[in-house]
């Protein structure tokens, strides 16, 4: 059998070998880290912000006591305003403000209002928060006991004493804890407020909800996302994924439930389908409808596939909260609904 002569490998060039491979690997972290970097700087960034429209008159900032509390609020009166209008409040998210949620929105209720004849409020909560129906909750507008409650009845009464606002067209949207708010607006002011609209929100369960409902029934839309990181859509808990010591939630179809089964409806409900409008087949919209002649109406906009977003809105908020689907647009929507109601005898009641 032929031998081979052996070779000796110089140790320098094994050292070597070791010292490109680490190189290499080196190379190989600091491009990961810098597509990691840039993976994360796309999640956690916000869209740019939206050109504001050409608007009939300028947004005003002003404050009204509550107590021993000055609380802040932004509002919009159009020029144009007419007798007795319609009056919306557009309340915020956890960490937001009254001028966040404005931009949130893309300015699109400001328009509106020129369009329609009302005006529209930007309320800020307590320290960029809501005291809401959820029993936990370690912000200040829970843990001080904020009454929010009294903060919007007491713009209610000033619009209608300086704008002589229609007392029956007074309408409130929310966006997660302002949606939460609005929830507990609707359980708790029914006599002051004709309908509400619920974005990325779920009503707490029972045992989770500190607020106390009136016997009356109003006017109620839901809008939530199935992929909802922070607003579980099946319920449970809220927050990131559920984690952490936060309220438990019902689903949408519960919150939506127990609005409908309020204004005393156990029939089955209506259920469309949107078309397609965005390009983007990984979301769509459907809406389940309780609507019945002198009831108030409840609806559901189920956006399959959608985020803690509202959707339709070109202001996009991080991508870590999912996607925002634009078969609809939930402003316009909104208004919709609330246009809806008006012609509804249970207005009246």
């Amino acid at each position: 059998m032929m031998r081979w002569p052996a070779v000796t490998v110089p140790s320098v060039r094994l050292s070597l070998s070791i010292g490109r491979r680490w190189k290499l690997l080196g190379g190989f972290g600091g491009v990961a880290a810098l597509l990691l970097a840039s993976s994360y700087q796309i999640l956690m960034t916000d869209s740019p912000l939206p050109a504001e429209p050409r608007l009939s008159a300028p947004i005003r900032a002003a404050t009204i006591r509550i107590g021993n509390l000055d609380r802040s609020y932004l509002f919009y009166v159009p020029t144009t305003l007419t007798a007795h209008p319609a009056l919306l409040f557009a309340l915020h998210g956890a960490r937001m403000t009254g001028r966040r949620m404005r931009v949130l929105t893309a300015y699109e209720f400001d328009a509106l209002a020129d369009a329609h004849n009302f005006i529209v409020v930007y309320p800020d909560g307590f320290e960029k928060y809501w005291n809401d129906c959820r029993r936990h909750g370690a912000y200040a507008a829970k843990t001080h006991s904020v009454d929010d409650v009294a903060f919007i009845h007491a713009l209610i009464d000033h619009f209608r004493v300086e704008f002589a606002i229609d007392a029956t067209r007074v309408f409130v949207m929310g966006f997660s804890n302002g949606g939460q708010m609005a929830y507990r607006l609707a359980l708790e002011l029914p006599g002051e407020i004709a309908a509400v609209v619920a974005v990325a929100a779920n009503l707490p369960i029972s045992e989770d909800c500190e607020c106390t409902p009136s016997q009356r029934s109003i006017a109620v839309m839901i809008v939530d996302g199935t992929a909802d990181p922070i607003n579980p859509y099946e319920g449970g808990k809220q927050g990131w994924f559920g984690l952490g010591n936060q309220s438990r939630l019902r689903s949408a179809s519960e919150t939506a439930s127990y609005f409908s089964q309020r204004a005393g409806r156990h029939a089955l409900p209506e259920v469309e389908r949107y078309p397609e409008r965005d390009g983007d087949l990984r979301t769509w919209v459907e809406r389940t409808k309780w609507a019945y002649p002198g009831e108030p109406e409840v609806d559901l906009y189920t956006v399959r596939g959608g985020g803690h977003t509202i959707p339709g809105s070109p202001y996009r908020l991080r991508r870590i909260l999912g996607r925002t689907d634009a078969d609809i647009d939930c402003m316009q929507e909104s208004w919709a609904f609330f246009e809806r109601q008006i012609q509804n005898p249970a207005m009246s009641r």
